[in-house]
């Protein structure tokens, strides 16, 4: 959950809405909004992030993996 709590973190303070085809995507802060140093900082954060998201999903697929394994009735019933 530490994990989780830091990518969330992560991603509140280096991007915000952007408005991609009609509706709003999260991206990164443009240079306008920050400094070019500040930009470049973030995005090598971001890069940080990603690899917390990547190993966060491991781990819950490695969590599935051994909740179906244990208790397979688990998955009898959809959340």
């Amino acid at each position: 959950m530490d994990q989780l709590d830091a990518l969330s973190m992560r991603i509140a303070q280096d991007t915000v809405p952007v408005m991609v085809a009609g509706g709003f995507q999260t991206g990164y802060k443009p240079v306008d909004i920050v400094h070019e140093d500040e930009y470049q900082r973030r995005r090598d954060q971001s890069k940080v992030a990603n690899e917390i998201a990547t190993n966060a999903w491991k781990l819950l697929d490695d969590l599935a993996r051994v909740v179906r394994e244990k208790v397979p009735q688990a998955l009898d019933k959809p959340l």
